[in-house]
């Protein structure tokens, strides 16, 4: 299932509510993929392109904090591959690309901004959830988020 623009509208005028829900799916996110907070912008700056250098990631984390060896953490951690090896002294000409396993994750994320997946409310599915106190706040949020 792909997302068209038609999700992110509402009457002709973009939906400003979307984002509410990024308080609850974020920390999801992370705890359930073991993600550190920059890992998930990053994936979520790099997920839209076919393919991008090492001078490109670089640009995503300008505004995040920067560990010179991230390209590497995630590519062992299966976020990231390398599509083509170039002949750079320092891997400028190498390209990468965001794995399925990040972008199912991106997607996944995208289509509970929008209301088209719950935010799961299982211990089970979800390590944030400490008790049926969170349950049924989750609950209620995916009810609200339905209509």
């Amino acid at each position: 299932m792909s997302l068209q623009r038609s999700d992110f509208m509402s009457r002709g005028e973009p939906k400003v509510d979307f984002l509410r829900l990024w308080t609850f799916i974020e920390p999801w996110a992370r705890s359930n993929h073991e993600l550190s907070a920059s890992d998930l912008k990053m994936l979520l700056f790099l997920d839209p392109l076919d393919w991008f250098t090492v001078k490109e990631f670089k640009e995503g984390t300008l505004w995040m904090s920067w560990e010179p060896k991230k390209i590497y953490r995630l590519i062992n951690e299966g976020w990231v591959k390398k599509t083509h090896s170039g002949r750079g002294r320092i891997g400028g000409h190498n390209k990468y690309k965001v794995t399925q396993r990040g972008n199912l994750l991106v997607r996944r994320i995208y289509k509970m901004l929008i209301g088209k997946e719950p935010i799961p409310e299982s211990a089970k599915r979800n390590q944030r959830v400490k008790g049926e106190r969170h349950t049924q706040f989750l609950r209620e949020i995916n009810r609200r988020n339905e209509n």
